[in-house]
């Protein structure tokens, strides 16, 4: 199974099928892959407005594939997304916050970028949205989003 990161994160939001060492097959929609517990998160199915959503470890991966047919995927990604205005002025109040706590970003394209590490942060701003390879730097940067005054 390929577990480059950026290829990843391309599948999140997106209609997969996996099939597991024990020869069992799951069909699901991407919700987010976790690079700390080593985890996919899959959106199932949903029943009325509850969604089923399952946690498979990489180790019980055999090969993931996008899945090509099949019912779309669960709108589940924007569901809870914050308006626009408020993206932003999140973006503003972070950035000023990690600037005061010494971190050096800028801003490419609405995309947080940490210089001299692999740091990113994407719209809505949370310690959820913030990518690095480097799980110690990952793991601060996460401290310090959740530190951060209202």
């Amino acid at each position: 199974m390929n577990l480059d990161p950026l290829y990843l994160k391309s599948l999140i939001g997106k209609s997969v099928h996996l099939n597991t060492i024990d020869n069992e097959s799951h069909y699901g929609t991407v919700y987010t892959v976790d690079p700390i517990s080593n985890a996919f998160v899959l959106v199932t199915s949903a029943v009325g407005s509850k969604h089923i959503v399952a946690i498979y470890p990489y180790s019980s991966i055999k090969d993931c594939t996008e899945a090509t047919e099949g019912p779309s995927p669960c709108n589940i990604i924007t569901i809870n997304a914050p308006p626009y205005e408020k993206c932003d002025n999140r973006k503003v109040k972070l950035m000023d916050w990690l600037r005061k706590n010494q971190v050096d970003l800028h801003d490419d394209d609405g995309i947080l970028k940490l210089k001299d590490y692999s740091v990113t942060i994407e719209s809505p701003y949370g310690p959820e949205q913030c990518y690095c390879d480097n799980t110690i730097v990952l793991d601060r940067i996460r401290t310090l989003i959740l530190k951060m005054p209202l």
